[in-house]
Formats: structure tokens, C-alpha cells, sequence
């Protein structure tokens, strides 16, 4: 389990996070859960590693927990970004279709 929680943060921090563009607030969203996972991961494993801890069926549980909430976060930020990426093509298409209209009426 350890090995899997280092491998998401790894993959976290070779950035391959969703492709955001130019959206810094997406961006922001993505380090901010990313950083969270994180610290949450850190005390989870460091937790896991102390042999003092006696109930380890708790902290299985609560790590399972987390990694279904990271899971469900960069599912939104995928889905965020998608609704992004098919905004901007509308916005792109309305302004071509605007140009095309001023160039038609100016015989561009």
C-alpha cells in the first residue's frame, strides 16, 4: 500500500494532471489537491510505518478512504477540464463566425 500512495504522488508530480490550458483556477485546483493528497499520504504511511500504532485496520481504511476521495477529485478535474476544452471551441467557433460575418457585410 505504501508503494501505491508514493506512485500517485509521483505521477502527481510529473504533472499528469489533466491538461488545463490557460485556466490558472483549474490549475490552482489541481495543486491544491494535489498538496492536500499529499500531506494526508505522508502521515497515513508514516503512520502505517510506526509499529506502535495498534489498530492498522483503521489506518487501511482511512488510507482507502483518501485514495477514493483523490480519485473522485481528479475524475471532477478531468471533467472540468473537458467542459473547458468544448467552452472554448464554442467561443472560438462563435468568434469565427463573427469575423466570417464582418468580412461577408465588408466584402473582406
Amino acid at each position: 500500500m505504501d508503494k501505491q500512495l508514493t506512485g500517485d504522488r509521483r505521477q502527481l508530480s510529473q504533472g499528469q494532471v489533466p491538461d488545463c490550458g490557460n485556466s490558472t483556477v483549474l490549475g490552482y485546483m489541481a495543486k491544491k489537491i494535489t498538496d492536500l493528497h499529499s500531506s494526508y499520504s505522508t502521515t497515513v504511511e508514516s503512520i502505517l510505518r510506526s509499529p506502535k500504532y495498534s489498530n492498522k485496520p483503521n489506518i487501511t481504511a482511512l488510507s482507502e478512504s483518501l485514495n477514493q476521495h483523490f480519485d473522485n477529485c481528479q475524475g471532477l478535474i478531468a471533467r472540468l477540464t473537458q467542459q473547458l476544452k468544448e467552452e472554448h471551441k464554442i467561443i472560438l467557433k462563435t468568434f469565427d463566425d463573427a469575423v466570417k460575418e464582418i468580412a461577408e457585410e465588408d466584402c473582406w
